[in-house]
């Protein structure tokens, strides 16, 4: 709970691009596939029968990308409500404004074939908004 104390911390000084504090208000944490467990029961709503065993960080919602344990299985990353800041944005190429589905009858089945593409990509528009914990050594 420490890390995620600290790390709520960062996020809540971040400065703007003039230099003056722009709090956020941590509200994801995204952790590689080895920390689901951990980070599950690190946020886990717990009904209290006393002020001092509330879980502060029971808001917390925890997404999992299994790609980042090939970096690191330790570290994690917090990232700030997306109404208060866009870090990360997701462009549709080609002009398009969802997926493109085809379709035709196959003949020798008597099926109907289905093809989907959807042209999309990710790209981060702004670092504020996005705080890293190495985790522990």
């Amino acid at each position: 709970k420490v890390g995620l104390g600290k790390l709520r911390k960062a996020l809540r000084t971040i400065k703007d691009k003039a230099g003056k504090v722009k709090p956020f208000f941590m509200e994801y944490i995204v952790v590689p596939a080895e920390l689901e467990t951990t980070a599950d029961e690190l946020t886990t709503m717990i009904t209290a029968n006393e002020s001092t065993k509330v879980n502060p960080f029971s808001r917390l919602k925890v997404e999992v990308e299994p790609r980042l344990d090939l970096d690191s299985l330790t570290a994690w990353y917090g990232f700030a409500s997306k109404s208060r800041q866009k870090c990360i944005e997701l462009g549709r190429l080609k002009g398009q404004a969802g997926p493109q589905i085809s379709s035709k009858i196959d003949f020798k089945s008597d099926g109907l074939l289905l093809k989907c593409k959807y042209h999309v990509q990710a790209a981060f528009v702004d670092h504020r908004g996005i705080a890293k914990s190495k985790g522990a050594a």
